[in-house]
């Protein structure tokens, strides 16, 4: 059947989401999404690699509300192109909807929305059953995972830098995603609901 997905992050607008992060015209935008509690190797990552492309493009980071925001707030007076915000609600739509590249763990809920949205996605995976889902999608090539303990903000940098100059790459990971995770259709969740039901 798949994985059902909340149906507003199909109603992001791009326009919308400029307005509401305050990102410059023109430039490319990187969302990381750092979980509900915050990723803190992800988080680490990212502002290690700021000042590596900080003139290049736009970031909007979700580090999570239980983590320590000190690095994180020195960043966001530092560099302009940065977006901190412990969380997002409804906005994630727009946050989808405004970004080039997505970064992020590798739960399945998150996976499948972005599938849904055939996003080109950069994994940073928890040891565990986040490892098992980065890997099968890395092996049908849609998906980039990269190892936390083997990576630093130089090497992070570096990813995102290339992905950016590799336009067809970017639009094959989002539509291999897209066909990788089965986003069931209304229909399919009420035909399955009834079954259940009977």
């Amino acid at each position: 059947m798949g994985n059902p997905v909340r149906s507003f992050i199909f109603q992001g607008d791009k326009k919308e989401g400029e307005r509401f992060f305050h990102l410059r015209p023109g430039r490319p935008v990187v969302l990381v999404l750092g979980g509900g509690t915050g990723a803190a190797r992800v988080n680490e990552l990212l502002v290690d690699a700021l000042p590596l492309f900080a003139d290049a493009y736009d970031i909007i980071h979700l580090y999570g509300k239980d983590r320590p925001p000190e690095k994180i707030f020195a960043a966001q007076k530092k560099y302009i192109c940065y977006h901190p915000y412990p969380f997002l609600q409804d906005e994630i739509s727009h946050a989808y909807a405004v970004a080039d590249i997505v970064v992020g763990r590798a739960g399945l809920g998150t996976l499948t929305e972005l599938a849904a949205l055939s996003k080109p996605v950069v994994l940073i995976p928890k040891h565990g059953h986040q490892e098992e889902n980065a890997t099968a999608l890395k092996q049908r090539s849609a998906v980039l995972v990269l190892d936390e303990q083997e990576t630093d903000g130089n090497t992070f940098a570096h990813h995102i830098q290339e992905l950016f100059q590799e336009t067809y790459r970017r639009e094959e990971l989002g539509r291999r995603l897209h066909e990788c995770i089965h986003v069931p259709t209304s229909s399919e969740i009420k035909e399955i609901y009834q079954t259940l039901v009977a």
